[in-house]
């Protein structure tokens, strides 16, 4: 399985590769896609759950990123099942927080589905969280 990690500043990704996958994505049929989703909370909703979540021992934060990622992928995966056999990558980028880790579930569990994939890393594998750094390790492995 082939996986890439590009570590990248802003000004250093391929802008190139950037604008012609914004092309194929805005090519890309997106009607009704979202109808069958519940209306988005805020970030503070989110973060008030997760948190209760966490406080009751009910999951750790590591299980609840790999569920996220892995719902994430689950719904690529039914939107758009020919990634497998597309001719570019399918391009993750992940950022330093929390929502960098479950980009490198969802990157992961694409790859071994034999989906190309290649993630754009912004930031320092030393200063992620310990969920999101043991993501980063298993993307990376």
């Amino acid at each position: 399985m082939h996986r890439r990690i590009l570590k990248a500043g802003v000004k250093s990704i391929d802008r190139r590769a950037l604008k012609i996958s914004a092309i194929r994505l805005k090519n890309m049929q997106f009607e009704n896609w979202r109808s069958d989703l519940p209306d988005p909370i805020s970030s503070d909703e989110m973060r008030a759950l997760e948190n209760a979540v966490l406080e009751r021992g009910a999951v750790t934060g590591l299980e609840l990123m790999e569920r996220a990622g892995c719902s994430v992928a689950d719904a690529i995966k039914q939107r758009w099942p020919d990634l497998v056999s597309a001719p570019t990558d399918v391009m993750i980028l992940c950022g330093p927080g929390n929502n960098g880790g479950d980009g490198f579930v969802v990157a992961r569990l694409l790859a071994e589905w034999g989906m190309p994939v290649c993630v754009f890393f912004y930031g320092n594998r030393e200063r992620l969280s310990d969920d999101a750094g043991k993501n980063y390790d298993r993307w990376a492995e």
